[in-house]
C-alpha cells in the first residue's frame, strides 16, 4: 500500500456530523470560536490527520495535540499486540458528539480506514491484507483551548462493530 499525505487523505474522505452535534456547533458556535463549525471540523481533521501521519512515522502533529501515551497506543489495536502499518487510508470521518456544556468540553470523533496491521512481535507473522478498521477519538478543551486529544483506541471495524 502506497503512502500518501495524510492531510490531502484527510481531506478526501467523507465528512459527518450527527445531527445533536452539528446542533451545538450552531448554538455554542455562535457565542464561542472554538466550538464553531468550522474550527470543530479542522480539529476533527486535524487529529485524525495527525494520527495517520504518526502511522506513517511523522509524530510531530500527534505529539502537539496528545500526551504520549495517548499518541503511543493510538498506534496499536485494543488488548492486542498488533500495530497498524504504515499506509492507512481514512475513508470516513463522523464528528459524532460534541458537548459544549461539560468541564472540559468534549469532542467525539470517529474514523473509518483501510489498512493492514504488522504484528509488535517480530517472531509472528504479519497479517495478509488489507482490513477495516475504526478509531475513536476524545479531544477535551479546557477553557479557551486549544483542543487535546485525550483518549482515543483502534479496532477492527468488525470488533468495533460487535
Amino acid at each position: 500500500m502506497s503512502e500518501i499525505d495524510p492531510v490531502t487523505m484527510v481531506a478526501a474522505a467523507s465528512l459527518d456530523i450527527r445531527l445533536a452535534a452539528a446542533e451545538t456547533m450552531s448554538h455554542a458556535g455562535a457565542r464561542y470560536e472554538q466550538f464553531s463549525a468550522d474550527l470543530v471540523t479542522r480539529t476533527a481533521c486535524l487529529a485524525v490527520a495527525g494520527w495517520a501521519a504518526a502511522v506513517n512515522g511523522d509524530d510531530a502533529t500527534l505529539a502537539a495535540i496528545a500526551q504520549p501515551d495517548t499518541a503511543r497506543w493510538l498506534r496499536h489495536l485494543v488488548r492486542q499486540p498488533v500495530l497498524i502499518a504504515p499506509g492507512p487510508r481514512v475513508t470516513t470521518i463522523e464528528i459524532w458528539a460534541l458537548d459544549a456544556d461539560t468541564e472540559p468540553a468534549l469532542l467525539r470523533v470517529k474514523f473509518e480506514f483501510t489498512g493492514r496491521q504488522r504484528t509488535a512481535d517480530p517472531g509472528r507473522d504479519e497479517g495478509e491484507g488489507e482490513t477495516l478498521f475504526a478509531g475513536m477519538l476524545d479531544l477535551t478543551l479546557t477553557g479557551s483551548g486549544p483542543w487535546q486529544l485525550s483518549s482515543g483506541h483502534i479496532r477492527t471495524l468488525d470488533d468495533f462493530l460487535g
